[in-house]
């Protein structure tokens, strides 16, 4: 019924970018009947943890290993580590109770950081099969989905319950919906109403300007799917949503890495040595950053917890800019319709 347009091959782009994160929620909820529950769900979030470790630190090899992006933004590149490092050592000298501000920042930065790749990928599928059509749709299919989850979750008693007994940044979230907690409710069912019809007008123009692929419709279901998860088990949600975001991330970083490095004319950098056989340096990457977690994690886990913190914010602006898809190089990469 819809022909294929996908960004990396359509196995990975199903089973992987799409469905990977799937993987998570099959083993939980069909093995807590078998195990204790809280440890499962420990190892699921060991494991999501380490997945998420390795896909904010493989952008360090598209910024560092790449002379041409390098070279691009040098200034910026050698001046931000520094910064941060010095603003996370700073904080936790002088005033370490204001770390928590760095923390809930950081988590803040990482939901709309997640949502954004969700609507740059589903523009990738989009721009796949038209150049200039429904990016505003996209956009606005994306953020409006999540936007009707966050007011309906705060609609739910039990979802003060739960947010109490996790953190500065959960109950700042209360904070947050306390004044218009009464008003909840209705709000959430007008904004649910107004989402099945602005999805049903989605996918009929979307069928009507001929941009459905085989790809982007199971991406579309799988995206949807993971919020609904969040009525399950809200805990278990967050991380499922993490993982989709990290094994997203990792299989384009792969494809992107082993093009990019290809065109490269200077032969013996990083990104160019990686893209001669990046399967095997991949998983070399995988195990190499999956061990220092673990190794990280049993000798000090409060240092690792800061660096994760401290070390997010150059993940986030490094993200931003290396993967625009109006910019050519990363359009042409893509294979993107001009």
């Amino acid at each position: 019924m819809f022909d294929s347009h996908p960004i990396i091959s359509p196995k990975s782009d199903v089973w992987i970018i799409a469905l990977g994160w799937l993987i998570f929620p099959l083993f939980y909820f069909s093995s807590i009947s078998f195990w204790d529950s809280s440890r499962v769900f420990k190892a699921l979030l060991l494991v999501t943890l380490a997945i998420n470790f390795m896909h904010r630190n493989i952008t360090m090899l598209f910024a560092y290993g790449d002379p041409d992006e390098f070279l691009y933004r040098r200034r910026r590149y050698i001046i931000l580590p520094i910064f941060f490092a010095l603003l996370t050592g700073s904080i936790l000298y002088f005033s370490p109770g204001n770390f928590k501000i760095l923390a809930t920042i950081s988590v803040l930065w990482t939901i709309y950081h997640v949502v954004m790749q969700k609507v740059g990928l589903l523009r990738i599928y989009t721009k796949k099969k038209d150049a200039t059509t429904g990016a505003s749709l996209d956009k606005g299919l994306i953020w409006f989905s999540f936007t009707t989850l966050v007011f309906k979750i705060a609609s739910l008693d039990s979802t003060y319950v739960l947010l109490r007994n996790y953190g500065h940044t959960a109950r700042l979230l209360i904070d947050a919906f306390t004044p218009i907690r009464q008003s909840l409710p209705i709000i959430s069912n007008l904004l649910a109403f107004l989402l099945i019809c602005y999805i049903v007008y989605y996918f009929l123009y979307s069928y009507q300007a001929k941009l459905w692929s085989r790809e982007r419709m199971i991406f579309l279901i799988s995206y949807l799917t993971l919020l609904a998860f969040f009525f399950v088990d809200f805990l278990a949600a967050y991380a499922f949503f993490s993982l989709s975001h990290s094994l997203e991330y990792l299989a384009l970083s792969k494809h992107i890495g082993a093009k990019k490095g290809s065109q490269q004319k200077k032969l013996n950098s990083p990104i160019a040595v990686f893209s001669r056989n990046p399967r095997s340096w991949f998983i070399f990457y995988l195990l190499f950053t999956g061990a220092l977690l673990l190794i990280w994690k049993d000798l000090s886990n409060p240092t690792l917890y800061k660096f994760i913190v401290g070390s997010s914010f150059l993940h986030f602006l490094y993200d931003g800019w290396l993967w625009k898809l109006r910019k050519p190089r990363v359009a042409a990469e893509l294979e993107l319709r001009k």
